[in-house]
Protein backbone atom coordinates (compact mmCIF):
# COMPACT_ATOMS: atom_id res chain seq x y z
CA UNK A 1 0.00 0.00 0.00
CA UNK A 2 2.67 2.47 0.88
CA UNK A 3 4.42 1.74 -2.13
CA UNK A 4 1.57 2.10 -4.72
CA UNK A 5 0.56 5.32 -3.02
CA UNK A 6 3.87 6.75 -3.24
CA UNK A 7 4.62 5.65 -6.28
CA UNK A 8 1.49 7.29 -7.68
CA UNK A 9 2.10 10.98 -5.82
CA UNK A 10 5.91 11.06 -6.92
CA UNK A 11 4.45 10.57 -10.49
CA UNK A 12 1.92 12.99 -10.47
CA UNK A 13 4.02 15.55 -8.19
CA UNK A 14 7.46 14.62 -9.80
CA UNK A 15 9.63 16.20 -7.21
CA UNK A 16 13.40 16.71 -7.64
CA UNK A 17 14.26 15.29 -4.70
CA UNK A 18 12.70 13.32 -2.00
CA UNK A 19 13.60 14.04 1.78
CA UNK A 20 12.73 11.26 4.12
CA UNK A 21 11.69 12.25 7.56
CA UNK A 22 10.37 9.34 10.18
CA UNK A 23 10.24 5.94 8.31
CA UNK A 24 9.77 3.89 11.86
CA UNK A 25 6.12 3.50 10.69
CA UNK A 26 6.33 3.49 6.45
CA UNK A 27 8.18 0.93 5.18
CA UNK A 28 11.61 1.69 4.05
CA UNK A 29 10.75 0.41 0.53
CA UNK A 30 10.00 3.71 -0.23
CA UNK A 31 13.28 4.68 -0.48
CA UNK A 32 14.11 2.06 -3.01
CA UNK A 33 11.19 2.67 -4.81
CA UNK A 34 12.22 6.76 -5.51
CA UNK A 35 15.79 5.64 -6.56
CA UNK A 36 14.18 2.86 -8.77
CA UNK A 37 11.63 6.12 -10.19
CA UNK A 38 15.24 8.10 -10.77
CA UNK A 39 14.58 10.71 -7.70
CA UNK A 40 17.39 11.73 -5.38
CA UNK A 41 16.80 11.46 -1.65
CA UNK A 42 18.14 12.32 1.65
CA UNK A 43 17.22 11.82 5.37
CA UNK A 44 16.12 13.75 8.05
CA UNK A 45 17.00 11.82 10.88
CA UNK A 46 15.01 13.00 14.25
CA UNK A 47 15.01 9.50 15.82
CA UNK A 48 17.23 6.61 15.84
CA UNK A 49 15.08 4.35 13.49
CA UNK A 50 17.90 4.26 11.19
CA UNK A 51 20.15 2.24 13.64
CA UNK A 52 17.60 -0.45 13.30
CA UNK A 53 16.08 -0.05 9.89
CA UNK A 54 16.65 -3.74 8.99
CA UNK A 55 13.52 -5.15 11.26
CA UNK A 56 11.73 -2.94 8.84
CA UNK A 57 8.49 -5.11 8.42
CA UNK A 58 8.89 -5.08 4.60
CA UNK A 59 12.60 -6.43 4.55
CA UNK A 60 12.06 -8.93 7.46
CA UNK A 61 9.59 -10.71 5.26
CA UNK A 62 12.85 -11.59 2.22
CA UNK A 63 15.25 -13.80 3.81
CA UNK A 64 16.16 -17.03 2.73
CA UNK A 65 13.62 -19.39 0.98
CA UNK A 66 10.70 -19.65 3.06
CA UNK A 67 7.37 -21.25 2.96
CA UNK A 68 5.30 -18.38 0.68
CA UNK A 69 8.66 -16.64 -0.55
CA UNK A 70 7.95 -17.24 -4.22
CA UNK A 71 4.14 -16.23 -4.05
CA UNK A 72 5.49 -13.04 -2.25
CA UNK A 73 8.07 -12.57 -5.33
CA UNK A 74 5.62 -13.09 -7.73
CA UNK A 75 2.94 -10.54 -6.19
CA UNK A 76 5.79 -8.16 -5.67
CA UNK A 77 6.34 -8.47 -9.44
CA UNK A 78 2.61 -8.37 -10.36
CA UNK A 79 2.42 -5.46 -8.52
CA UNK A 80 5.57 -3.44 -9.74
CA UNK A 81 6.95 -3.47 -5.87
CA UNK A 82 10.66 -3.13 -5.13
CA UNK A 83 12.59 -5.93 -2.60
CA UNK A 84 15.20 -4.84 -0.28
CA UNK A 85 18.26 -6.11 -2.82
CA UNK A 86 20.62 -3.94 -0.87
CA UNK A 87 21.63 -1.80 2.28
CA UNK A 88 19.90 1.61 2.95
CA UNK A 89 22.93 4.22 2.88
CA UNK A 90 22.54 7.50 4.83
CA UNK A 91 25.11 9.16 3.31
CA UNK A 92 23.02 12.16 2.40
CA UNK A 93 21.83 12.18 6.37
CA UNK A 94 21.05 15.27 8.02
CA UNK A 95 21.04 15.06 11.72
CA UNK A 96 18.36 16.68 13.97
CA UNK A 97 21.59 16.21 17.12
CA UNK A 98 24.88 15.34 17.51
CA UNK A 99 23.77 12.44 19.80
CA UNK A 100 22.30 10.57 16.62
CA UNK A 101 24.71 11.77 14.29
CA UNK A 102 27.39 9.66 16.75
CA UNK A 103 25.44 7.15 17.18
CA UNK A 104 25.37 6.67 12.89
CA UNK A 105 29.22 7.11 12.81
CA UNK A 106 29.85 4.23 15.42
CA UNK A 107 27.40 1.91 13.50
CA UNK A 108 29.39 3.23 10.34
CA UNK A 109 26.10 4.55 8.32
CA UNK A 110 27.19 8.39 7.58
CA UNK A 111 30.13 10.34 7.00
CA UNK A 112 32.34 12.44 9.36
CA UNK A 113 31.31 15.21 7.59
CA UNK A 114 27.04 14.83 7.54
CA UNK A 115 25.22 17.83 8.60
CA UNK A 116 23.32 18.41 12.07
CA UNK A 117 20.65 21.01 11.64
CA UNK A 118 18.79 20.97 14.97
CA UNK A 119 14.76 21.04 14.92
CA UNK A 120 13.62 24.71 15.48
CA UNK A 121 12.68 27.79 13.59
CA UNK A 122 14.16 31.26 13.40
CA UNK A 123 11.61 33.14 14.74
CA UNK A 124 13.07 36.40 13.34
CA UNK A 125 12.23 35.64 9.94
CA UNK A 126 9.32 33.63 10.35
CA UNK A 127 7.52 35.60 13.21
CA UNK A 128 5.58 38.74 11.88
CA UNK A 129 6.74 41.68 13.89
CA UNK A 130 3.21 43.12 13.20
CA UNK A 131 1.32 40.64 16.21
CA UNK A 132 1.98 40.73 19.51
CA UNK A 133 1.52 38.17 21.37
CA UNK A 134 2.42 37.32 24.93
CA UNK A 135 5.87 35.93 25.48
CA UNK A 136 5.36 32.27 27.16
CA UNK A 137 6.88 32.26 30.73
CA UNK A 138 6.26 28.34 30.76
CA UNK A 139 7.69 25.51 28.30
CA UNK A 140 6.39 22.06 28.32
CA UNK A 141 8.41 18.73 27.22
CA UNK A 142 6.47 15.65 26.48
CA UNK A 143 8.46 12.88 25.38
CA UNK A 144 10.89 9.96 26.45
CA UNK A 145 13.70 11.05 28.28
CA UNK A 146 16.21 9.69 25.90
CA UNK A 147 19.86 11.46 24.32
CA UNK A 148 18.25 11.31 20.61
CA UNK A 149 15.43 13.40 21.91
CA UNK A 150 17.56 16.55 21.94
CA UNK A 151 16.62 17.82 25.78
CA UNK A 152 19.70 19.05 26.23
CA UNK A 153 19.11 21.37 23.56
CA UNK A 154 16.10 22.68 25.12
CA UNK A 155 17.85 22.96 28.66
CA UNK A 156 20.43 25.17 26.88
CA UNK A 157 17.94 27.28 24.76
CA UNK A 158 16.27 28.18 28.01
CA UNK A 159 19.68 28.95 30.04
CA UNK A 160 20.21 31.39 26.56
CA UNK A 161 16.95 33.14 26.89
CA UNK A 162 17.17 33.56 30.86
CA UNK A 163 20.15 34.80 30.81
CA UNK A 164 19.96 37.43 27.20
CA UNK A 165 16.10 38.54 28.51
CA UNK A 166 16.80 38.43 31.87
CA UNK A 167 13.64 36.63 32.75
CA UNK A 168 13.71 34.39 35.64
CA UNK A 169 9.91 33.61 35.56
CA UNK A 170 10.47 31.22 32.49
CA UNK A 171 9.78 27.54 33.53
CA UNK A 172 10.46 24.32 31.87
CA UNK A 173 8.08 20.90 32.71
CA UNK A 174 9.25 17.52 31.94
CA UNK A 175 6.47 15.14 31.23
CA UNK A 176 8.00 11.72 30.31
CA UNK A 177 6.50 9.08 27.79
CA UNK A 178 6.65 5.72 28.99
CA UNK A 179 5.24 2.68 27.30
CA UNK A 180 3.31 1.52 30.34
CA UNK A 181 2.22 4.91 31.36
CA UNK A 182 2.38 8.97 30.81
CA UNK A 183 3.57 10.92 33.70
CA UNK A 184 5.56 14.19 35.07
CA UNK A 185 9.48 13.15 35.94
Amino acid sequence: TNQTAFRTICSQFSPDVVLFFDLNQISVSLVWMAEKMGFPSSFYLADNWFALWEKDQWCRLWPGQRRGFRMLRWLSQRFKLVTPERNLTFERAIFATTHLKSLALELGRTRQDASVIPWGVDSVRFFPDKIQRPSPTRLLYVGQLMPHKGLDVTLKALGILKQESGREDLSLTILEIRKEKLGPS
